[in-house]
C-alpha cells in the first residue's frame, strides 16, 4: 500500500471515525487493514495519521491488568479529578486510610504514562468489584485536649494540591513540544502532517526552558533533529531566560559535534548571547565541560574571543578550571596572544570574584573595549551561574 501525504480536514476525519472506532476497538483490527479499508472507501491516510487521530479521539484497546493495577488506576482517575477541583483527598482501605506517601508511589507506580493524559481521557472506571475502597476529603486533625493546639504535623500532613489556575488550559499545551520530550517519533510526524508549527511561540519566562528544537538537540536524538529541521524549526529560536539555551549551545555543551555543523550550515550564530539566568554561550559552555573537539570547532568557526567576545574568552577559560580540564583552558590560553587589556581583565576577574553579581549583569564597556560585567553580591554561591542542563 502506498502512503497517503494527503491532509485531511478534521470534518472528513469525523466522516470516518464510527467505523475506525469499530474495527479498531470491537474488531481488533491492525493499522494495515483499517488503512486498507479507508483506501476502498477513497479517504487513503498514513499509519502516522491514523496514530495521532487514535491519541486526539483518545480511543485505546483494553488490556487485561492485575488487581493491583486496577485498583490504582481508579484511585489515582478518582484522586486527580479531585485535586483538579482543588479538594484534598484521603484513601481509605479495608476501614483504614492509606498514608500520602503510599499513594504517591503507587500512583505513579501504575498511572498510564501517555500524551493522552493531558487531554480528556477515557471515560470514567467504575469501581472495582472485591475492594472496600472510598476517596473521600480528610478529617480536621485531632487537637490537644489539654491546649486545643493542633497534633504535630509530622504525624500525618495532607499533601499540597495544585491550584485549579495551574492546570494547563487544552489551547495553551504544545503537543508536538510534549511528542519530542517523550521521544514519540510517530507522534511528532503525525502532528508535522497535520500542519503544527514547529516554531510555536512559548513563555520564556516561565517554567519550560525549551523550543522543540532545542530539546531534540539536548536529547541528541538525530531522527528527531531531522524532522523538525525539515519543518522549518528555527535554529535561532531564543533561550528561555532562566537556565536557558539555543540550539547551537545545547549542542556545544552536550558535545554533539555533527549537530553544532548542521545548525552552524543552516545559519545558527556561535556567539549568540546566554541566557539571562544560569546560561552559558557556545564557548563557555563547551570548555566547561571539557569538549575539547567542540571548543577547537567553535574558534574556527568564528567564536569571538576580543572585543564583545573578550568577556566569554576569560569566562570560558575559567569555567574550563573550576571543573578541573585544564587542557580546554590551556588550549584558550594559547589560543592568541594575549595583550596588556587581557591581562588587566584576567586581573579583574580574579580580584573581584568574591564579588561579582554575575553572570546576567547588563554588560558595559569601558574605554578599552572590554566587558566588565561586576557587581557586587552578598550571595556568592551561583557565582558563575548554574549549569543550564545540569
Amino acid at each position: 500500500m502506498v502512503p497517503s501525504r494527503t491532509r485531511h480536514s478534521d470534518e472528513e476525519w469525523l466522516q470516518h471515525r464510527a467505523e475506525i472506532q469499530r474495527m479498531f476497538l470491537n474488531e481488533s483490527a491492525s493499522f494495515n487493514d483499517i488503512m486498507r479499508k479507508l483506501e476502498e472507501d477513497g479517504f487513503p491516510v498514513t499509519k502516522s495519521q491514523l496514530e495521532y487521530k487514535l491519541r486526539v479521539w483518545s480511543l485505546r484497546r483494553r488490556i487485561p491488568k492485575n488487581k493491583a493495577e486496577i485498583l490504582w488506576q481508579f484511585i489515582d482517575h478518582r484522586l486527580t479529578k479531585r485535586e483538579n477541583q482543588g479538594k484534598l483527598s484521603e484513601v481509605i482501605y479495608d476501614g483504614k486510610a492509606i498514608v500520602p506517601t503510599k499513594v504517591k508511589k503507587e500512583r505513579s507506580r501504575y498511572q498510564t504514562i501517555s500524551l493522552l493524559k493531558y487531554h480528556q481521557g477515557p471515560e470514567s472506571p467504575q469501581t472495582p468489584a472485591g475492594f472496600n475502597i472510598s476517596i473521600c476529603t480528610p478529617a480536621p486533625r485531632p487537637t490537644s485536649p489539654q491546649t486545643s493546639a493542633e497534633v504535630d504535623s509530622s504525624v500525618y500532613t495532607p499533601e499540597p494540591q495544585p491550584e485549579c489556575s495551574q492546570i494547563p488550559a487544552e489551547s495553551k499545551i504544545d503537543w508536538l513540544y510534549l511528542a519530542v520530550r517523550l521521544h514519540d517519533l510517530d507522534d511528532v510526524k503525525a502532528r508535522l502532517d497535520a500542519g503544527e508549527d514547529v516554531n510555536r511561540p512559548y513563555d520564556t519566562d516561565a517554567s519550560r526552558t525549551r523550543s522543540s528544537l532545542q530539546q531534540a538537540v539536548e536529547d541528541g536524538s538525530l531522527e528527531m533533529l531531522d524532522l523538525l529541521l525539515k519543518a522549518g524549526a528555527d535554529v535561532n529560536a531564543p533561550a528561555a531566560r532562566r537556565r536557558g539555551a539555543t540550539a547551537i549551545q545545547l549542542a556545544a555543551i552536550t558535545g554533539s559535534l555533527g549537530i553544532a555543523e548542521t545548525l552552524i550550515h543552516l545559519g545558527a550564530v556561535v556567539n549568540v548571547s546566554r541566557a539571562e539566568e544560569d546560561g552559558r554561550t557556545a564557548l563557555e559552555g563547551a570548555a566547561e565541560h571539557g569538549r575539547i573537539d567542540m571548543v577547537q570547532y567553535l574558534l574556527s568557526e568564528g567564536a569571538e574571543t576580543r572585543g564583545r567576545g573578550q568577556f566569554q574568552y576569560m569566562r570560558a577559560i575559567k569555567l574550563a578550571e573550576k571543573e578541573g580540564h585544564l587542557v580546554v583552558a590551556n588550549l584558550l590560553r594559547e589560543y592568541r596572544t594575549w595583550t596588556t587589556a587581557d591581562h588587566h581583565m584576567w586581573d579583574v576577574l580574579n580580584s573581584h570574584q568574591e564579588d561579582w553579581e554575575g553572570p546576567w549583569a547588563v554588560f558595559l564597556f569601558d574605554d578599552w573595549g572590554w566587558e566588565t560585567e561586576i557587581g557586587h553580591n552578598e550571595n556568592m554561591s551561583g557565582a558563575w551561574g548554574d549549569d543550564p542542563i545540569a
